[in-house]
């Protein structure tokens, strides 16, 4: 099956399935990414604390 065989309504559904997939793959790496700051954060925090006697 060559693409100019296949219904647009198909190729749409594909497309728009593609576009979903990639959609989906941003939002667990941003949710990654923000989820490793936070724990940098947290430790650069505890270090700081650590060192400064505070808390």
């Amino acid at each position: 099956m060559n693409a100019s065989s296949v219904p647009d309504n198909a190729t749409d559904d594909r497309f728009n399935e593609v576009l979903a997939l990639i959609q989906s793959a941003k939002q667990q790496a941003m949710q990654t990414v923000n989820t490793q700051l936070i724990e940098l954060y947290w430790q650069g925090g505890c270090l700081h604390q650590s060192q400064t006697g505070t808390g």
